[in-house]
């Protein structure tokens, strides 16, 4: 791909052009690979985290060369918000972390050895630039040789992570390979498909639904479909819940992380009313130390109908809107109508209103298979009952409101052992 250097187990390669040859030979050699990963023991791996680490701390030489790079000029972020994205992604980037992780997803107390599925493609959006890289940690810690694909767009922190894994781990670099083509590529990717032992696939429906179709019965296919999340305000805990941890619940990665805030449910219409009030002041507060980042003209113009939409309901008493000035994108609504509804991001959060918990039940049953985060602002004794009715729902996660877009580095992914899916168990 024109103006690209993929990394090829080693090697940087500028314009690298992908081909079905090129692929049977990167695969032919990436198998050749598999049993040098596979050799690398857990404290290698651990040692190689370690020196990662150390490149991406607050002085670190990879992370210090990326932030001269100026990045928010392409991440649509701004500086605080993406040196804040880097300070999370180094709690992934600890040794005690990587370890945990493992025993806990890998750890049997029958005679069962974890192997790795062999070659593994990941295919991952970057709309948090971060969240890439999550992935190829789980691929390299479960010693799979990871072939990996660019994300879109014009920013790339893989380039930057690779290269720091180059420079930590030049073994482990070796069974990795950063590779681009052109979205819904069905001859490039369809052979990658077939050609590979396991996909991570993070995106759309339509692009997990590609890669269903494209790849192999035999292919372990690990997906990771779009979700939503929400926060709950009980009536009890309305004059205590942390303000600024919900602002950050909706604020945090300029809202485009699946683990968002988009809609917040507070039980009665006046609780409701003031809340959105509060929210849009410690919004305000927020944005003096992680400033809003720059959204894109189609953001942009969703943001615009969203606030029209909403004065329009407004003068009809059904809605009240809470915003900055022109030039800013923070927008929070309050809407009468319970029905959940997404929010075009950037900031952007609908705060609705319920009165029982069935009601609050009955109101998002058809988020049922996309919920992913609830952050929830109970009292104790309410606690479990919004629970038990939210996990029939599929909620994956629950946190404290502040935790949402913070989930601990070694927490499940969506719901899963990510790294026991990128494994297959062996029984001795």
């Amino acid at each position: 791909m024109k103006g690209f250097e993929s990394f090829v187990f080693g090697e940087w390669i500028r314009d690298f052009v992908l081909t079905p040859a090129s692929i049977r030979e990167i695969v032919s050699e990436a198998r050749k690979r598999t049993g040098e990963a596979r050799s690398m023991s857990g404290e290698a791996l651990a040692d190689a985290v370690d020196s990662l680490q150390c490149l991406w701390e607050k002085q670190g030489a990879s992370r210090a060369a990326f932030l001269e790079a100026e990045p928010e000029r392409t991440f649509g972020l701004s500086r605080a918000m993406i040196e804040r994205g880097l300070d999370h992604l180094l709690r992934s980037l600890h040794r005690g972390v990587a370890e945990r992780r493992a025993a806990l997803q890998l750890g049997s107390p029958r005679a069962l050895r974890a192997e790795p599925l062999g070659v593994v493609l990941h295919v991952v959006s970057g709309n948090v630039f971060f969240g890439p890289c999550e992935s190829v940690l789980a691929g390299l810690l479960t010693r799979n040789v990871n072939l990996v694909k660019r994300p879109g767009g014009s920013a790339d922190f893989l380039s930057w992570f690779f290269r720091s894994l180059e420079e930590a781990a030049p073994r482990l670099a070796a069974t990795t390979a950063l590779l681009a083509w052109p979205g819904a590529s069905e001859e490039i990717e369809g052979h990658l498909a077939r050609e590979v032992d396991g996909i991570v696939v993070a995106g759309d429906m339509e692009t997990i639904a590609a890669y269903r179709r494209l790849a192999s019965p035999l292919t372990a296919l690990v997906e990771f479909g779009p979700r939503v999340s929400l926060a709950v305000v009980s009536r009890a805990a309305l004059e205590v819940v942390d303000m600024d941890g919900l602002a950050r619940d909706v604020a945090l990665w300029d809202q485009l992380a699946c683990t968002a805030a988009q809609c917040i449910y507070v039980q009665g219409e006046t609780g409701a009313t003031h809340l959105a009030e509060r929210l849009a002041n410690a919004l305000k507060q927020l944005a003096q130390t992680l400033p809003e980042g720059e959204a894109g003209l189609d953001e942009r113009i969703e943001i615009a109908r969203f606030r029209d939409t909403a004065r329009f309901a407004e003068a009809m008493g059904t809605a009240r809107v809470f915003c900055g000035g022109t030039d800013e994108l923070t927008t929070v609504v309050f809407e009468k109508d319970p029905g959940f509804a997404p929010s075009p991001l950037r900031r952007s959060v609908r705060v609705k209103t319920y009165e029982e918990v069935a009601d609050l039940t009955a109101t998002l049953k058809p988020l049922r298979g996309i919920l992913q985060t609830v952050g929830l602002a109970v009292n104790d004794t309410e606690r479990q009952v919004y629970r038990d009715c939210l996990t029939a729902l599929g909620a994956r996660r629950f946190c404290s409101i502040g935790a949402m877009n913070e989930p601990a580095p070694d927490s499940l992914h969506d719901g899963t052992m990510e790294l026991q899916r990128l494994t297959r168990w062996v029984e001795q």
